[in-house]
């Protein structure tokens, strides 16, 4: 295979979502992939399924390694990614092996064999695996950086309530006011700030032979710790219907992640309520009606609280 596919699929979601410039965007991609397999000497594989936001594919080097190579729409989200791994340096999450940040390009170590987290049957394994991961990564936030905050996106509160005058829009009112309670309460008695991934769920924590798990696809958040095991405690997404005790199973892992990150339970329940309705809010700004499962496990989280 001599050029990069793009799958229609792929190309559909990317000028659907970003409209005139991600059409653009994919006009100019096979020529961006070519000039950055000549730079970095890769040979080219389909790429993996499921593409969305960006183009990612698996590679080979001109030494035989394999690799992956990653191009995403030029924003400040991608920029950040790159400079989350090259903290991490490779600890708990794949290598960065070379980057272009104003095209935003990168080609990162590939984790073999790769299978998810989301595949291991034993939840209470998941979640101490998941803890572990955490801890090998986070680090202290350095003093000037490209990151967003944990209150920064927590503003996705305030646009909901904007955008419908005040009311809560399609949100019920109690739970969206009972999260904007407790992120208060959260960001006003946060602990130290650390780096943290961002969006660390059971499908970006991979299984690996360096290490034996590592995490990708990482957005890159400066806050608290605790809201990290927020996107965690509630996925993977559609977990939860399939629960006979729904609210068993996220006190039982509320108790993992505590005693393996000495961290207060409370507040992992706390950040696990408060980052549901936040996932329920994007949902809305995005003007999607796929908010109701977010909600649903909002709603027993706060059962716990």
């Amino acid at each position: 295979m001599s050029d990069y596919s793009i799958p229609d699929y792929f190309a559909e979601f990317v000028a659907d979502y970003w409209g005139a410039e991600g059409a653009a965007w994919l006009v100019a991609l096979p020529a961006l992939l070519a000039e950055y397999s000549r730079l970095w000497g890769l040979t080219p594989l389909p790429p993996f399924a499921g593409l969305t936001y960006n183009y990612v594919t698996p590679v080979t080097r001109s030494d035989g390694s394999p690799a992956v190579l990653k191009a995403g729409i030029p924003g400040d989200e991608f920029r950040a990614s790159i400079v989350f791994l090259r903290l991490c340096e490779g600890h708990g999450a794949v290598r960065l092996l070379e980057s272009d940040a104003e095209r935003c390009v990168m080609l990162m170590e590939q984790a073999f064999p790769g299978a998810p987290l989301a595949r291991l049957a034993d939840d209470d394994a998941a979640t101490a695996i998941g803890a572990d991961v955490m801890r090998e990564f986070w680090r202290p936030a350095p003093p000037a950086h490209p990151f967003p905050t944990v209150a920064d996106w927590f503003e996705a509160f305030t646009h909901v309530r904007a955008k419908y005058n005040g009311a809560s829009g399609p949100l019920p009112e109690a739970t969206l006011a009972h999260a904007e309670a407790l992120v208060r309460d959260l960001l006003a008695s946060a602990p130290a700030e650390r780096l943290m991934h961002g969006d660390l769920h059971h499908d970006n924590i991979v299984s690996a032979q360096r290490e034996p798990w590592l995490v990708i696809d990482a957005k890159g958040l400066v806050g608290d710790p605790g809201y990290e095991t927020g996107p965690f405690i509630n996925n993977p997404y559609g977990r939860m219907e399939m629960w006979a005790d729904p609210a068993r199973n996220f006190a039982r892992r509320a108790d993992i992640l505590a005693e393996r990150l000495s961290y207060p339970r409370a507040r992992i329940l706390a950040w696990g309520f408060t980052q549901a309705v936040l996932s329920a809010a994007w949902h809305v700004e995005d003007d999607s009606d796929r908010f109701a499962p977010a909600i649903a496990r909002a709603e027993v989280l706060a059962t716990l609280l």
